[in-house]
């Protein structure tokens, strides 16, 4: 099952890690990171660095994206997205999606699983996301 991870901050990289560890390989092929720009560039130059109880461990990832072009062009399609942004930037990644043309085509099948601080606080943020068709 390929997963692809939204929002490759501290909650999506550490999510990533974990979702990591069920694949021996390296890199890693059945988890992509999507995020900002800085910190993709550093995981594609130096891996993702993971320090959990006196264990550091460095994951590379084969899929890292900055840009929604750049997924919809690359040869990964997930069959999960995990969403990991903040819920102040959830409208925004809805836009950005429904432009991008990837719920029409690559992401056309993908299961959204929301994996947010501040998910409750406002239910109308989260309810038209969960209602995309």
């Amino acid at each position: 099952m390929d997963v692809l991870i939204c929002g490759a901050g501290a909650i999506g990289s550490f999510f990533g890690c974990l979702l990591s560890e069920l694949e021996k390989g390296d890199p890693v092929e059945n988890v992509a990171l999507l995020g900002r720009e800085s910190h993709i560039l550093q995981i594609n130059k130096s891996g993702l660095r993971r320090d959990l109880f006196k264990e550091i461990k460095c994951i590379r990832f084969k899929h890292c994206y900055s840009r929604l072009d750049q997924l919809a062009s690359s040869d990964f399609h997930p069959s999960i997205a995990v969403v990991c942004v903040k819920t102040c930037s959830l409208s925004s990644l809805q836009n950005d999606l429904q432009n991008s043309g990837l719920l029409n085509d690559g992401l056309k099948d993908v299961s959204f699983i929301l994996l947010m601080n501040g998910m409750g606080r406002d239910p109308k943020i989260g309810g038209s996301f969960l209602e995309l068709d």
